[in-house]
């Protein structure tokens, strides 16, 4: 949001003076909201986290320094991948070092017209297919790109 309200506001955007972030400028929507070929260039992804206290807990509520492990995820079209890392609660950042991914997970959207009635879930996670090697390797450096950690 950030770099959409600096270019709004006619301000200098954040990247070409230090400040490392992510978000992307979304201000050229405001000029031409029905044209779709510049929305879907502007977010060919949606990137979210999860913070969670351990392996087994879904529970979400609890202390900032509690957090343990943090799951990274990006959605595209048919796609969601999520890579879940140890979370290094004092430095605020995933534990980066070899072989520390916790787990990982690819479901297909194929199908998903967004109604939650009409789709069965993610109930398959098709990470260790062979057949979406190439994709999960694809996702994953993205999700690392996005994150800004590689």
């Amino acid at each position: 949001m950030y770099p959409s309200l600096a270019a709004l506001t006619g301000l200098p955007d954040p990247a070409t003076i230090g400040e490392q972030l992510n978000g992307t400028n979304i201000s050229p929507v405001f000029d031409a909201p029905t044209d779709a070929n510049l929305t879907s260039a502007l977010k060919t992804a949606a990137f979210s986290q999860f913070a969670k206290m351990n392996t087994t807990s879904v529970f979400n509520k609890f202390h900032r320094n509690q957090t343990k492990l943090m799951g990274y995820t990006i959605r595209v079209d048919a796609w969601r991948y999520t890579v879940w890392f140890p979370f290094d609660d004092v430095a605020i950042k995933p534990i980066l070092a070899p072989a520390t991914e916790l787990g990982r997970e690819l479901y297909t959207h194929a199908g998903n017209a967004g109604l939650w009635l009409n789709w069965p879930g993610e109930n398959v996670n098709l990470v260790d297919d062979p057949a979406h090697a190439q994709l999960v390797a694809s996702l994953h450096a993205r999700v690392l790109d996005y994150i800004q950690l590689k």
